[in-house]
């Protein structure tokens, strides 16, 4: 599935679907652009994911870091790595293996 048509399942704006195919192209951007359209779409990458669009794998894939690196990028951005939903799943499956 082509790129625009996954994040426009998504939800993703306009907006945000033309940045994405901006940052598609790689013909003719000097190398000073290149390193902001990274940051931008790094920029993107998170957002996408503090809005629940993207999971970290996606996002960093999206971002074309590590996830390591997206990481990172969540925690100096103050974005939460654990969500109260993923807190809430493990204390369900710790209570499930307690019974057990």
């Amino acid at each position: 599935m082509p790129r625009n048509e996954k994040f426009q399942r998504l939800g993703c704006s306009p907006l945000s679907r033309q940045l994405i195919f901006l940052l598609d192209r790689d013909g003719g951007i000097s190398s000073g652009r290149r390193g902001t359209l990274v940051r931008l779409r790094l920029e993107l990458a998170c957002a996408l994911y503090a809005r629940g669009k993207l999971g970290k794998v996606s996002a960093a894939e999206f971002a074309g870091v590590d996830f390591f690196t997206f990481q990172r990028a969540l925690g100096e951005r103050g974005i939460s790595l654990y969500s109260e939903e993923m807190l809430q799943e493990d204390v369900s499956n710790l209570t499930g293996l307690r019974r057990q």
